[in-house]
């Protein structure tokens, strides 16, 4: 188990579209994918993090939802079929 693990917390929409940039997802077979949210019902919860995780040769993404008003970035990523999706 690596304890070690290193991550970034981002909190601005440059942040997110330059680490974002910087992982060609080509180069990816897997990715892990997790949400937190501020409760259980889905009509009235918010999304207040999404971890993603690529490899583990690089920093866990982690994305305040509540700083980035703009989350459309993460599309390309998540439509494509490229690679395989695991979420929790």
């Amino acid at each position: 188990m690596n304890t070690k693990t290193k991550y970034k917390y981002i909190q601005s929409q440059r942040s997110l579209e330059r680490l974002l940039s910087r992982f060609p997802l080509s180069q990816f077979s897997l990715i892990a994918l997790d949400c937190e949210t501020t409760g259980l019902d889905p009509h009235s919860s918010q999304t207040r993090t999404i971890q993603l995780c690529f490899s583990d040769k690089i920093p866990v993404l982690i994305i305040d939802c509540f700083s980035i008003s703009d989350l459309s970035c993460l599309s390309p990523l998540l439509q494509s079929s490229s690679f395989l999706k695991i979420g929790h």
